[in-house]
Parts: C-alpha cells; structure tokens; sequence
C-alpha cells in the first residue's frame, strides 16, 4: 500500500519541477498546462496534509508573510481588474495562480518542518527530475534552433520558455546541486555522485554559454556566502567581506584584463559584460526601471498597476514586469505592501540565513536559493510567480535552536 508521505513527497516534486513539466509539454505538444493544472496538482498534497495526524500547515511563525503574500495577491488582482482589457489580454487576472501558489508554499514549509519523509532522498530525486526536464528543454531547443538560440536574447520560444526563464531555471537546479554535493558528499554512492557532478557541470557550462549576467550572479554569489558563512564567525565574515571589497576596486583597476579572460570562455557573455561596464545595460532596464519610479508614483502608497504597463504608451518590449522584483513589489502594493515585505526579507536575511547555512540541514540549501532569488530579483523575474516566495515561507518555519545551529549574535 502507498503511504500517504510518499504520495506527498510525489505531487511536491511535481511543484519543483513544473517549470520543466510545463515547458516540456507545451514545446513538444503546444498544449498549454494552465494554471487550473497546477491549482489541482497543489491541491492533492495540501488535502492530504489537512488529513495526516501530526502537520500543521499554518502556525505562528508563517503568519506574517502569508498576511504579506495575501495582501500583494489582492493588491496584484484588484489594480488589474482596474484595466480589464489589458489585464486579460495577458493573463493577469488568475486567481487560480494565486490559489495554487499559496498551496504550493504552506505545503512545501510543512513537509520540510516536519520532514514526512528521508529529505535529502527527497532533494535527491527534485535534483534529477528537474535536471532530466532542463535537458529535455535543451534538446527541444537545440533541435529548432541549433546553437544559435543561446542568442536569442528577449525570445520568447513558447510554454513561457525564454533565455531567461531558462537560465534562473538552470541556476535552481545549480544551487541544488551544490547543495547536495556539499552536505552528502562522501554520503552519496558512486553512481549518484555521479549523476550529480555530471548535472551540474552540465548546467553551469549551460549557464555559461547563455551569458546571462544576472543568472551568473544569482549562483557565484549564493556559492560564496556559504564558504563564507559555513565555518566563519560572523565578524570574520564581515572582514573577509571587506577584502573582497578591497579586491572588486583592483579588478576594477584591470578591468579589460577580465574581460578578455571571459572571451575564453565565452565570447557573448565578455561582450555583455564589457557593454554594460562601459556603455550601461544593453537589455534595457535602465529605461524600464525608469518608467516603472514613474508608475510607482503614480500612487506610492497603495500602488498603481501589477506591471510595467503604462496606460499612455502601452506595453514595453522586454515584457510586463520591470525586471526587478523591488521595484514591481512598489508598483504592485506601493509602501503599505512593500515595507513590511522588504523588512521581512530583511529578517530572514539576518536571523535565519546564517544559521541555516550553519545547521548543515536541509534548511542549508533554501538559505542558499534565498539569497540567489535575491539576486535573480534585482535583474529579473515576475515577482507575482517566483519562487521566492516558497523560500521565504520555508524559512519562516525554520527553528534554529531546535537544529542545534549556532547563536549568531553571542
């Protein structure tokens, strides 16, 4: 008989990977997995957890952000509906979005809080599935457009794949993988060792090839924190913190010295970087970024629009969000929303991060994709359906005293 615990774990991998899932299906068979889909695959694992003894979906600790999360949802909803013709013409009126992620994030802190099953066999099995699915992508894309994809910046290839979809994508998988190959180690046997060196080399050349600066960032930076704050006092971070610093003005000083040691390996990504060095960012944020201020104070403290649409002009080219998750999350619920949403992020930062990276648990792995997702969210990524969001809800369960991580301050 199927336990309930392992038909939980199923549909929650599922969750994981439906970026994947949803790309694989709808380039192959240009059938579009609706968000309806993704409400009743959330929905079994929630459902379930309402009826097994022992979980608790909601408590004390999450309440903040899920009083956060819903009040961005109504202010996302109610700006959108202000503009009927816009908002369904893209799809922004979905409630069963909304519903499905909210399932997605209770269910998701639940089972790491109470751990239903073996959790690093569970991260495991997320690791492939959501390998195997970026391969799959890879191989469809290659297919259509040969090597010449990886250039098709701003191309939308369809079932929301995009270079830039696919590279956050790619760096989730990234983050996992180091994840897994820094805590189980010499615990993992040959053959999964690897299967997940092999992944990962993969999907960093991946990333690689793509160029994409925001995507590089969003791994390299959660990557360092961790040798930083593994075994570091919090002190002896801030110094070391401080040399880096010290090193960034030297590369600085020898600037084009790097970038032509980025064209060895990539030619794309040494030219990205050398344009927006010298002549600011080439994928135009800058003037969206711009537009999005404007439309912000249009009305700062509730908001003005989910989107960088403005009503004069009409939709800009790099889609309908800013590209920044700060920004849309004014534009969305402006300062009644935002200050508290920020100094959420803020307390995580501060007093679940270093201790998860210290308590050497699966909590290790959400601190490190936290601090990606806070780096993906400078550059990119719509703030309405981001994974962020799981993290934080995650984190807000996490106790450190229970896991024997260490005091940060004392």
């Amino acid at each position: 008989m199927v336990k309930i615990s392992s038909v939980i774990a199923f549909f929650s991998i599922v969750l994981l990977g439906w970026y994947g899932i949803h790309a694989v299906v709808g380039l192959l068979f240009g059938v579009p997995l609706y968000s309806s889909v993704f409400l009743c695959v959330a929905f079994i694992p929630f459902a379930l957890l309402l009826v097994k003894k022992g979980i608790s979906l909601v408590e004390w600790s999450i309440l903040p952000i899920l009083l956060i999360w819903v009040v961005y949802a109504f202010f996302f909803l109610y700006h959108a509906k202000q503009f009927p013709g816009i908002a369904s013409q893209y799809g922004l009126l979905n409630p069963h979005l909304f519903m499905a992620q909210t399932l997605e994030c209770l269910v998701l802190a639940a089972i790491f809080k109470k751990e239903i099953v073996d959790m690093d066999a569970f991260l495991y099995r997320v690791y492939v599935t959501v390998s195997l699915l970026s391969v799959f992508v890879f191989v469809i894309l290659f297919a259509e457009y040969g090597w010449g994809f990886i250039y098709r910046e701003g191309f939308l290839f369809g079932a929301g794949v995009s270079l830039i979809t696919y590279s956050y994508n790619t760096v989730f998988g990234c983050i996992l993988g180091f994840y897994l190959l820094t805590k189980l180690g010499a615990r993992l046997n040959k053959k999964r060792t690897i299967v997940v060196w092999s992944f990962f080399v993969y999907s960093v050349t991946i990333l690689v090839m793509m160029g994409k600066r925001g995507a590089l960032l969003s791994l390299v930076i959660p990557i360092l924190s961790y040798f930083f704050f593994k075994r570091l006092s919090v002190k002896r971070a801030i110094l070391y913190l401080g040399m880096i610093v010290a090193v960034y003005f030297v590369v600085i000083a020898n600037i084009d010295t790097l970038f032509d040691f980025l064209s060895f390996f990539s030619n794309r990504l040494a030219d990205q970087c050398r344009l927006a060095y010298y002549a600011g960012d080439t994928n135009g944020r800058d003037y969206i970024w711009e537009i999005a201020l404007e439309q912000f104070n249009r009305n700062r403290m509730f908001g003005y629009f989910p989107r960088i649409i403005d009503i004069n002009v009409g939709v800009f080219f790099y889609g309908l969000h800013p590209h920044n998750y700060y920004l849309e999350s004014l534009m969305t619920m402006g300062l009644v929303g935002s200050v508290p949403f920020f100094g959420y992020m803020v307390y995580i930062l501060l007093f679940k991060y270093y201790k998860a990276v210290q308590s050497n648990s699966t909590y290790t792995f959400w601190a490190l994709l936290f601090v990606s997702e806070l780096i993906h969210g400078t550059f990119s990524s719509p703030l309405n359906n981001s994974i962020i969001w799981v993290t934080i809800f995650v984190l807000s369960r996490y106790t450190p005293e229970k896991n024997g991580a260490p005091k940060l301050y004392g």
